[in-house]
């Protein structure tokens, strides 16, 4: 699992365009599936409209909720991130919302309107497009160490699927990606379940390095995947 967040945008429609539709072409034949969170429409269009209305309500929705004026305008309230699986992963709908569900909760933005847009090219993922602005308090939502976040989280959801044996056959878990090698996730090399805590303290400084090298441009992204056997 890989997460992978964007510089925040101006456009709520311009975005949904772009993720519904297949790049210089008018047919959504890449998009699996859509849904929304908090939103009262789930027809993209109006949940789109509903969130540019609540980002220029901003100041509006900070008065009614008794929040003092004042502090920068939110300028860019489009935030858009990605969560991607693993190319021979297959989740199902329901897995991939409540991935995401479990993802916005993990940052304490799950109070925020979102549409979630899935692409079935490639690889199984999902691009999440996010009010920055608080649909109640008009406050933008926290962006401290959001990446360091973000790892953290993917960390566990690999974590709590190796131990599950839930990965992408039954009784075997799908490795980190990582451009040029590979890091295992064999509860095996880490010393059994007694090393388990510590082997995975380790690779978290591992993982933490090769996103930061993904979202930097600094490597190409060439997934290489290990399943390794969880054993009996």
């Amino acid at each position: 699992m890989i997460p992978k967040i964007q510089a925040r945008g101006a456009s709520f429609k311009g975005l949904a365009a772009y993720l519904a539709h297949e790049p210089k072409a008018e047919t959504e034949k890449r998009v699996a599936w859509t849904h929304t969170l908090n939103l009262a429409n789930d027809h993209i269009p109006s949940a789109v409209d509903e969130m540019v209305n609540t980002a220029r309500a901003a100041e509006l929705l900070k008065q009614e909720a008794g929040i003092r004026a004042g502090g920068r305008a939110t300028e860019n309230p489009v935030k858009h991130f990605s969560l991607n699986w693993s190319p021979e992963e297959n989740p199902t709908r329901e897995q991939m919302i409540s991935a995401t569900e479990d993802f916005l909760a993990h940052m304490k933005w799950q109070e925020h309107q979102a549409i979630l847009i899935a692409h079935n090219d490639k690889h199984a993922h999902v691009h999440v497009m996010l009010n920055a602005v608080h649909p109640e308090t008009g406050l933008r939502l926290d962006e401290s160490f959001e990446r360091r976040r973000a790892q953290g989280w993917a960390l566990e959801y690999e974590k709590e699927r190796l131990i599950s044996g839930s990965g992408v056959t039954a009784g075997r878990s799908a490795g980190f990606w990582k451009c040029g090698t590979l890091l295992s996730t064999n509860a095996s090399d880490l010393g059994g379940e007694e090393g388990l805590h510590e082997g995975w303290q380790q690779r978290f400084a591992a993982f933490s390095r090769v996103v930061d090298e993904l979202e930097k441009g600094e490597i190409e992204r060439q997934v290489l995947l290990r399943n390794t056997a969880m054993g009996p």
